[in-house]
């Protein structure tokens, strides 16, 4: 009998140990589907926006998106013109400023536009007098101080000059030029492709420059400039990470400077970032360095978030869009996740994040495809979504209540708010 009970057992044990490791088959399957090893923010929320009121006389490609008043429905497109003239391949969209309501740009062929906001069409060109004629030479950069604007060419060309189309200065670098120009304490910071400039705006001399040498690959949309106190943190074309103390006038060499060396594509952003006293790169959307810079502190060091298609940040967040078209907001400062939400029913395979703004308690997300959806900042619910249906989307800028959105074949869609 003993025997019989034995053999009964013996008989049950391969199946006893089948279904243990289907059990662990079917969690370590659950453990691939969820592998982001995330940790939940539990003590802060993401910070939002509250924007001051603006006199400044300057503007540049620098500026954040400003959301002033919000209804999803009332979003609309009212126009699409062409603004550039040919597709933004190897260079950024450039900047439009708004004057008389009137938006003021250049196009690729160096020509001076402007725009009627009124009437929704080109009223004006001006042909400037430049020396540079040759048609391959496009620009890459507007910005302005007051009643002068400045303008760079790709072949390493900076350009002064009032509305009316009369020159103030000219410099010539003869390196590549693809970097925006970015407006530090009214002095212009240039970025060529090993070498970072400070320009005095009014007559285009040179107040201090450093050299940063670098065999690697050059970035074809240049690089990055962050302003955070009084240091000017950049990363050049050629990938090389540095930093200006603007009171010293020195270039400082950081602890973590090597963190901010890793991206070797040529056609990839090297974005970074700042927000309070943090400094942050993500590195080909995989990795997260983030610094405490008062205190001189490594927070994170090349952090994995992985499986990211695209991403953007906002204030004490990165907002990204995975693979598997789920939303995700981590804590810059600690890489743990405030929330997620999956949004395949609203994205296509392609879609990307193209900026963030916040109204209220809302985050707005803008996407390449036109989408625009508004999310609970605290856990990142779906509240209203509209679709433009305007594609290949690269880049958005304000201009008064309208957003202008620029695609990458050279157009520019105005959007009523």
């Amino acid at each position: 009998m003993i025997f019989k009970n034995i053999s009964k057992l013996l008989l049950l044990i391969p199946f006893f140990i089948l279904s243990c490791k289907s059990l662990d088959l079917i969690s370590k399957k659950e453990e691939k589907i969820i592998n982001y090893n995330d940790t939940i923010e539990e003590s802060s929320i993401i910070q939002l926006n509250s924007y001051l009121i603006n006199d400044s006389v300057s503007k540049d490609s620098y500026g954040e998106l400003k959301i002033n008043k919000w209804n999803n429905n009332n979003y609309k497109k009212i126009k699409t013109f062409n603004s550039f003239g040919k597709s933004y391949i190897e260079s950024n969209p450039i900047l439009k400023i708004i004057v008389n309501n009137e938006l003021i740009f250049v196009n690729h062929k160096k020509e001076l536009i402007f725009y009627d906001l009124n009437k929704y069409k080109i009223v004006k060109k001006i042909n400037l007098a430049l020396s540079i004629k040759d048609k391959e030479i496009y620009p890459t950069s507007l910005a302005n101080i007051s009643d002068n604007y400045i303008m760079t060419l790709s072949n390493g060309s900076i350009f002064s000059f009032k509305l009316d189309g009369t020159i103030i200065w000219q410099r010539e670098f003869n390196d590549i030029l693809k970097t925006p120009i970015k407006i530090f304490d009214d002095n212009l910071i240039i970025l060529l492709s090993n070498k970072i400039i400070s320009l005095n705006y009014l007559d285009g001399n040179t107040n201090w420059e450093f050299i940063s040498n670098n065999n690697g690959p050059i970035n074809v949309l240049g690089g990055d400039i962050k302003i955070l106190n009084h240091y000017i943190f950049f990363i050049l074309p050629n990938k090389n990470f540095g930093m200006v103390d603007t009171i010293m006038g020195d270039l400082v060499n950081p602890n973590y400077q090597n963190l901010f060396k890793n991206n070797t594509a040529t056609g990839s952003s090297n974005l970074i970032y700042s927000f309070n006293n943090i400094l942050s790169y993500y590195d080909q959307n995989t990795f997260l360095t983030s610094i405490d810079v008062s205190n001189d502190i490594i927070l994170l060091n090349r952090e994995k978030i992985k499986n990211v298609k695209s991403s953007v940040y906002f204030n004490n967040s990165i907002i990204t869009l995975n693979n598997d078209n789920t939303l995700k907001a981590y804590n810059i400062v600690n890489k743990n996740l405030f929330w997620e939400v999956d949004i395949s029913e609203k994205i296509k395979k392609n879609t990307k994040i193209i900026n963030i703004s916040s109204y209220n308690k809302s985050i707005i997300i803008f996407f390449n495809n036109g989408l625009i959806l508004e999310v609970n900042s605290k856990n990142g619910n779906i509240i209203s979504d509209n679709n433009l249906k305007i594609n290949n989307i690269i880049s958005i800028q304000n201009a008064n209540e309208y957003l202008l959105f620029d695609q990458i074949n050279g157009k520019t869609t105005i959007v009523n708010k």
